[in-house]
């Protein structure tokens, strides 16, 4: 009990004087919640906004399968699907907090398959489930993420790891995002794009952005799509042979009310063939340069972050020095023939640390993603894609821009005891007032914006609050003070 209490006192003492927020990623496949902080803001200035950690170790977002999206025939099911989200957020930010730590909820590609009132009646469901925790939290902060608003999001964050936001054009780096439905890439081209611009002020510099997300190609939509096409050129035959999956995998896939039985065969080139003709490089483009679909992109500058998808595949077959450093298509496509060579057994006995659920798709999706950066237009020889899941011990995630928007965009304070006690203030007013907007986006974006709404406390939480506004050096002299209740403890 000593021990935990004193561990608890620690925490205590190590989250006072800093901010949380809440950020949940409504993904196609599940849902993950991460955790920030970041200090009290005292100026106008960027806060340094972190993953939130317990002691030395980040907090992992928790996720929650399925996706949102599938929740459309089954709305009594999202409030027993957010409590976990929630809770494991009451676990890890302090109560005294609670009801001044923003939370956000933003639905990225698979609700935007979805129609509006399927969106709608989700997200409705959703705040229900969100105004029921003790967070503070208003309608608008949930909602659905536009493609461009996800892919800035993810650029911001890998920026501002690498700590070059602020600066030249030159010192920036592109991002891309690989997620189940859609897939983003983002870079400040040499000259103004003639399409999908965003321009984005951060720190006194504006950047004119180009950003475009590609709805339906994300790794997992397109591989859906890739099975119908195989079905498609079998006739009468429920037994699909499949290039894309390994020697001797098989796997049962319903498509139109009826079970296909999807045979690998492991056959690099065919997969190749069969992927490139997906990436539709032969429709027209109406405003050249174009990627793939007929779709304007600007030619390629600089280096790029790759992460999400991207790291999950390629970590199988590279190191993190390896991925940090950067590697080429070529030997995106070295890895991916070499991995589709192999038999099942023989994969899953090289690979034991890869879940087989994940490890079935890397022939596909190595594939598919050094074709997709070819059609980009990076060198095929030039290891310019670094490839991170964390940059300077934090997560790379599109979650992190969004709430660095949102941090920067908080009031700012003297002293933390200020912003204490006028976060869980009914007044906004006066506070709203004193915060002077670093971060801004333009050409019709939706910036996130802070709330002034206020969450009831009860008792226990107000004095829980007081408590936590309390001088350092008493309860530094608590901390002392177990420290050596435990020495004694265990001396005699």
């Amino acid at each position: 009990m000593l021990v935990v209490g004193l561990q608890q006192g620690l925490f205590v003492l190590a989250n006072h004087e800093i901010e949380y927020g809440i950020i949940m990623d409504g993904g196609s496949s599940s849902t993950k919640a991460y955790i920030y902080t970041w200090p009290h803001r005292i100026d106008d200035t960027v806060p340094d906004v972190k993953s939130l950690k317990n002691f030395t170790q980040i907090v992992p977002p928790k996720t929650m399968p399925p996706g949102i999206a599938t929740f459309a025939s089954n709305l009594g099911g999202i409030a027993a699907y957010m409590q976990p989200l929630l809770n494991y957020s009451m676990q890890y930010i302090p109560s005294s907090r609670w009801n001044s730590t923003q939370i956000f909820f933003k639905a990225t590609a698979g609700m935007r398959l979805l129609s509006v009132t399927d969106q709608n009646n989700i997200l409705d469901q959703v705040r229900t489930a969100i105004h029921a925790s003790p967070f503070n939290f208003s309608d608008t902060q949930a909602s659905v993420l536009s493609g461009a608003e996800e892919g800035r999001f993810g650029w911001v964050a890998v920026n501002y790891l690498l700590h070059t936001l602020g600066l030249q054009d030159q010192y920036l780096h592109g991002a891309l995002d690989m997620g189940g439905a859609s897939t983003q890439i983002t870079f400040i081209p040499t000259s103004n794009p003639a399409a999908h611009a965003f321009p984005i002020d951060f720190d006194n510099q504006t950047y004119n952005l180009y950003v475009y997300s590609h709805l339906g190609y994300g790794q997992d939509q397109l591989r859906f799509r890739l099975y119908q096409l195989l079905i498609g050129q079998q006739s009468n035959s429920t037994q699909v042979n499949n290039p894309c999956m390994l020697y001797n995998y098989t796997e049962v896939y319903s498509y139109q009310g009826t079970n296909y039985t999807l045979i690998g065969t492991g056959n690099f080139s065919e997969c190749n063939t069969l992927v490139q003709g997906l990436l539709n490089l032969s429709v027209p483009c109406n405003l050249s340069p174009c990627s793939i679909n007929g779709v304007y992109q600007p030619p390629i500058v600089g280096d790029f972050y790759g992460f999400s998808g991207y790291y999950f595949t390629f970590s199988a077959f590279f190191n993190n020095t390896q991925l940090l450093a950067g590697i080429s298509i070529d030997d995106m496509l070295t890895a991916s023939q070499n991995f589709c060579a192999m038999e099942w057994n023989t994969a899953k006995a090289t690979y034991p640390t890869q879940p087989a659920g994940f490890l079935k798709d890397y022939c596909y999706t190595s594939n598919y993603m050094g074709l997709l950066l070819d059609a980009y237009g990076l060198p095929n020889n030039d290891p310019r894609v670094k490839i991170v899941t964390t940059l300077n011990g934090t997560s790379v995630a599109w979650a992190l821009g969004a709430i660095v928007f949102y941090a920067s965009e908080t009031p700012f304070y003297p002293n933390p005891t200020s912003s204490s006690s006028s976060s869980s203030s009914s007044s906004s007013s006066s506070s709203s007032s004193s915060s002077n907007t670093s971060v801004t986006t333009t050409a019709g974006a939706s910036t996130t914006t802070a709330t002034a709404t206020s969450v009831d406390t009860t008792t226990t939480g107000t004095a829980e609050a007081a408590s936590d506004a309390q001088p350092f050096l008493p309860k530094l002299l608590i901390i002392i003070a177990c420290t050596v209740m435990l020495a004694l403890f265990f001396f005699f």
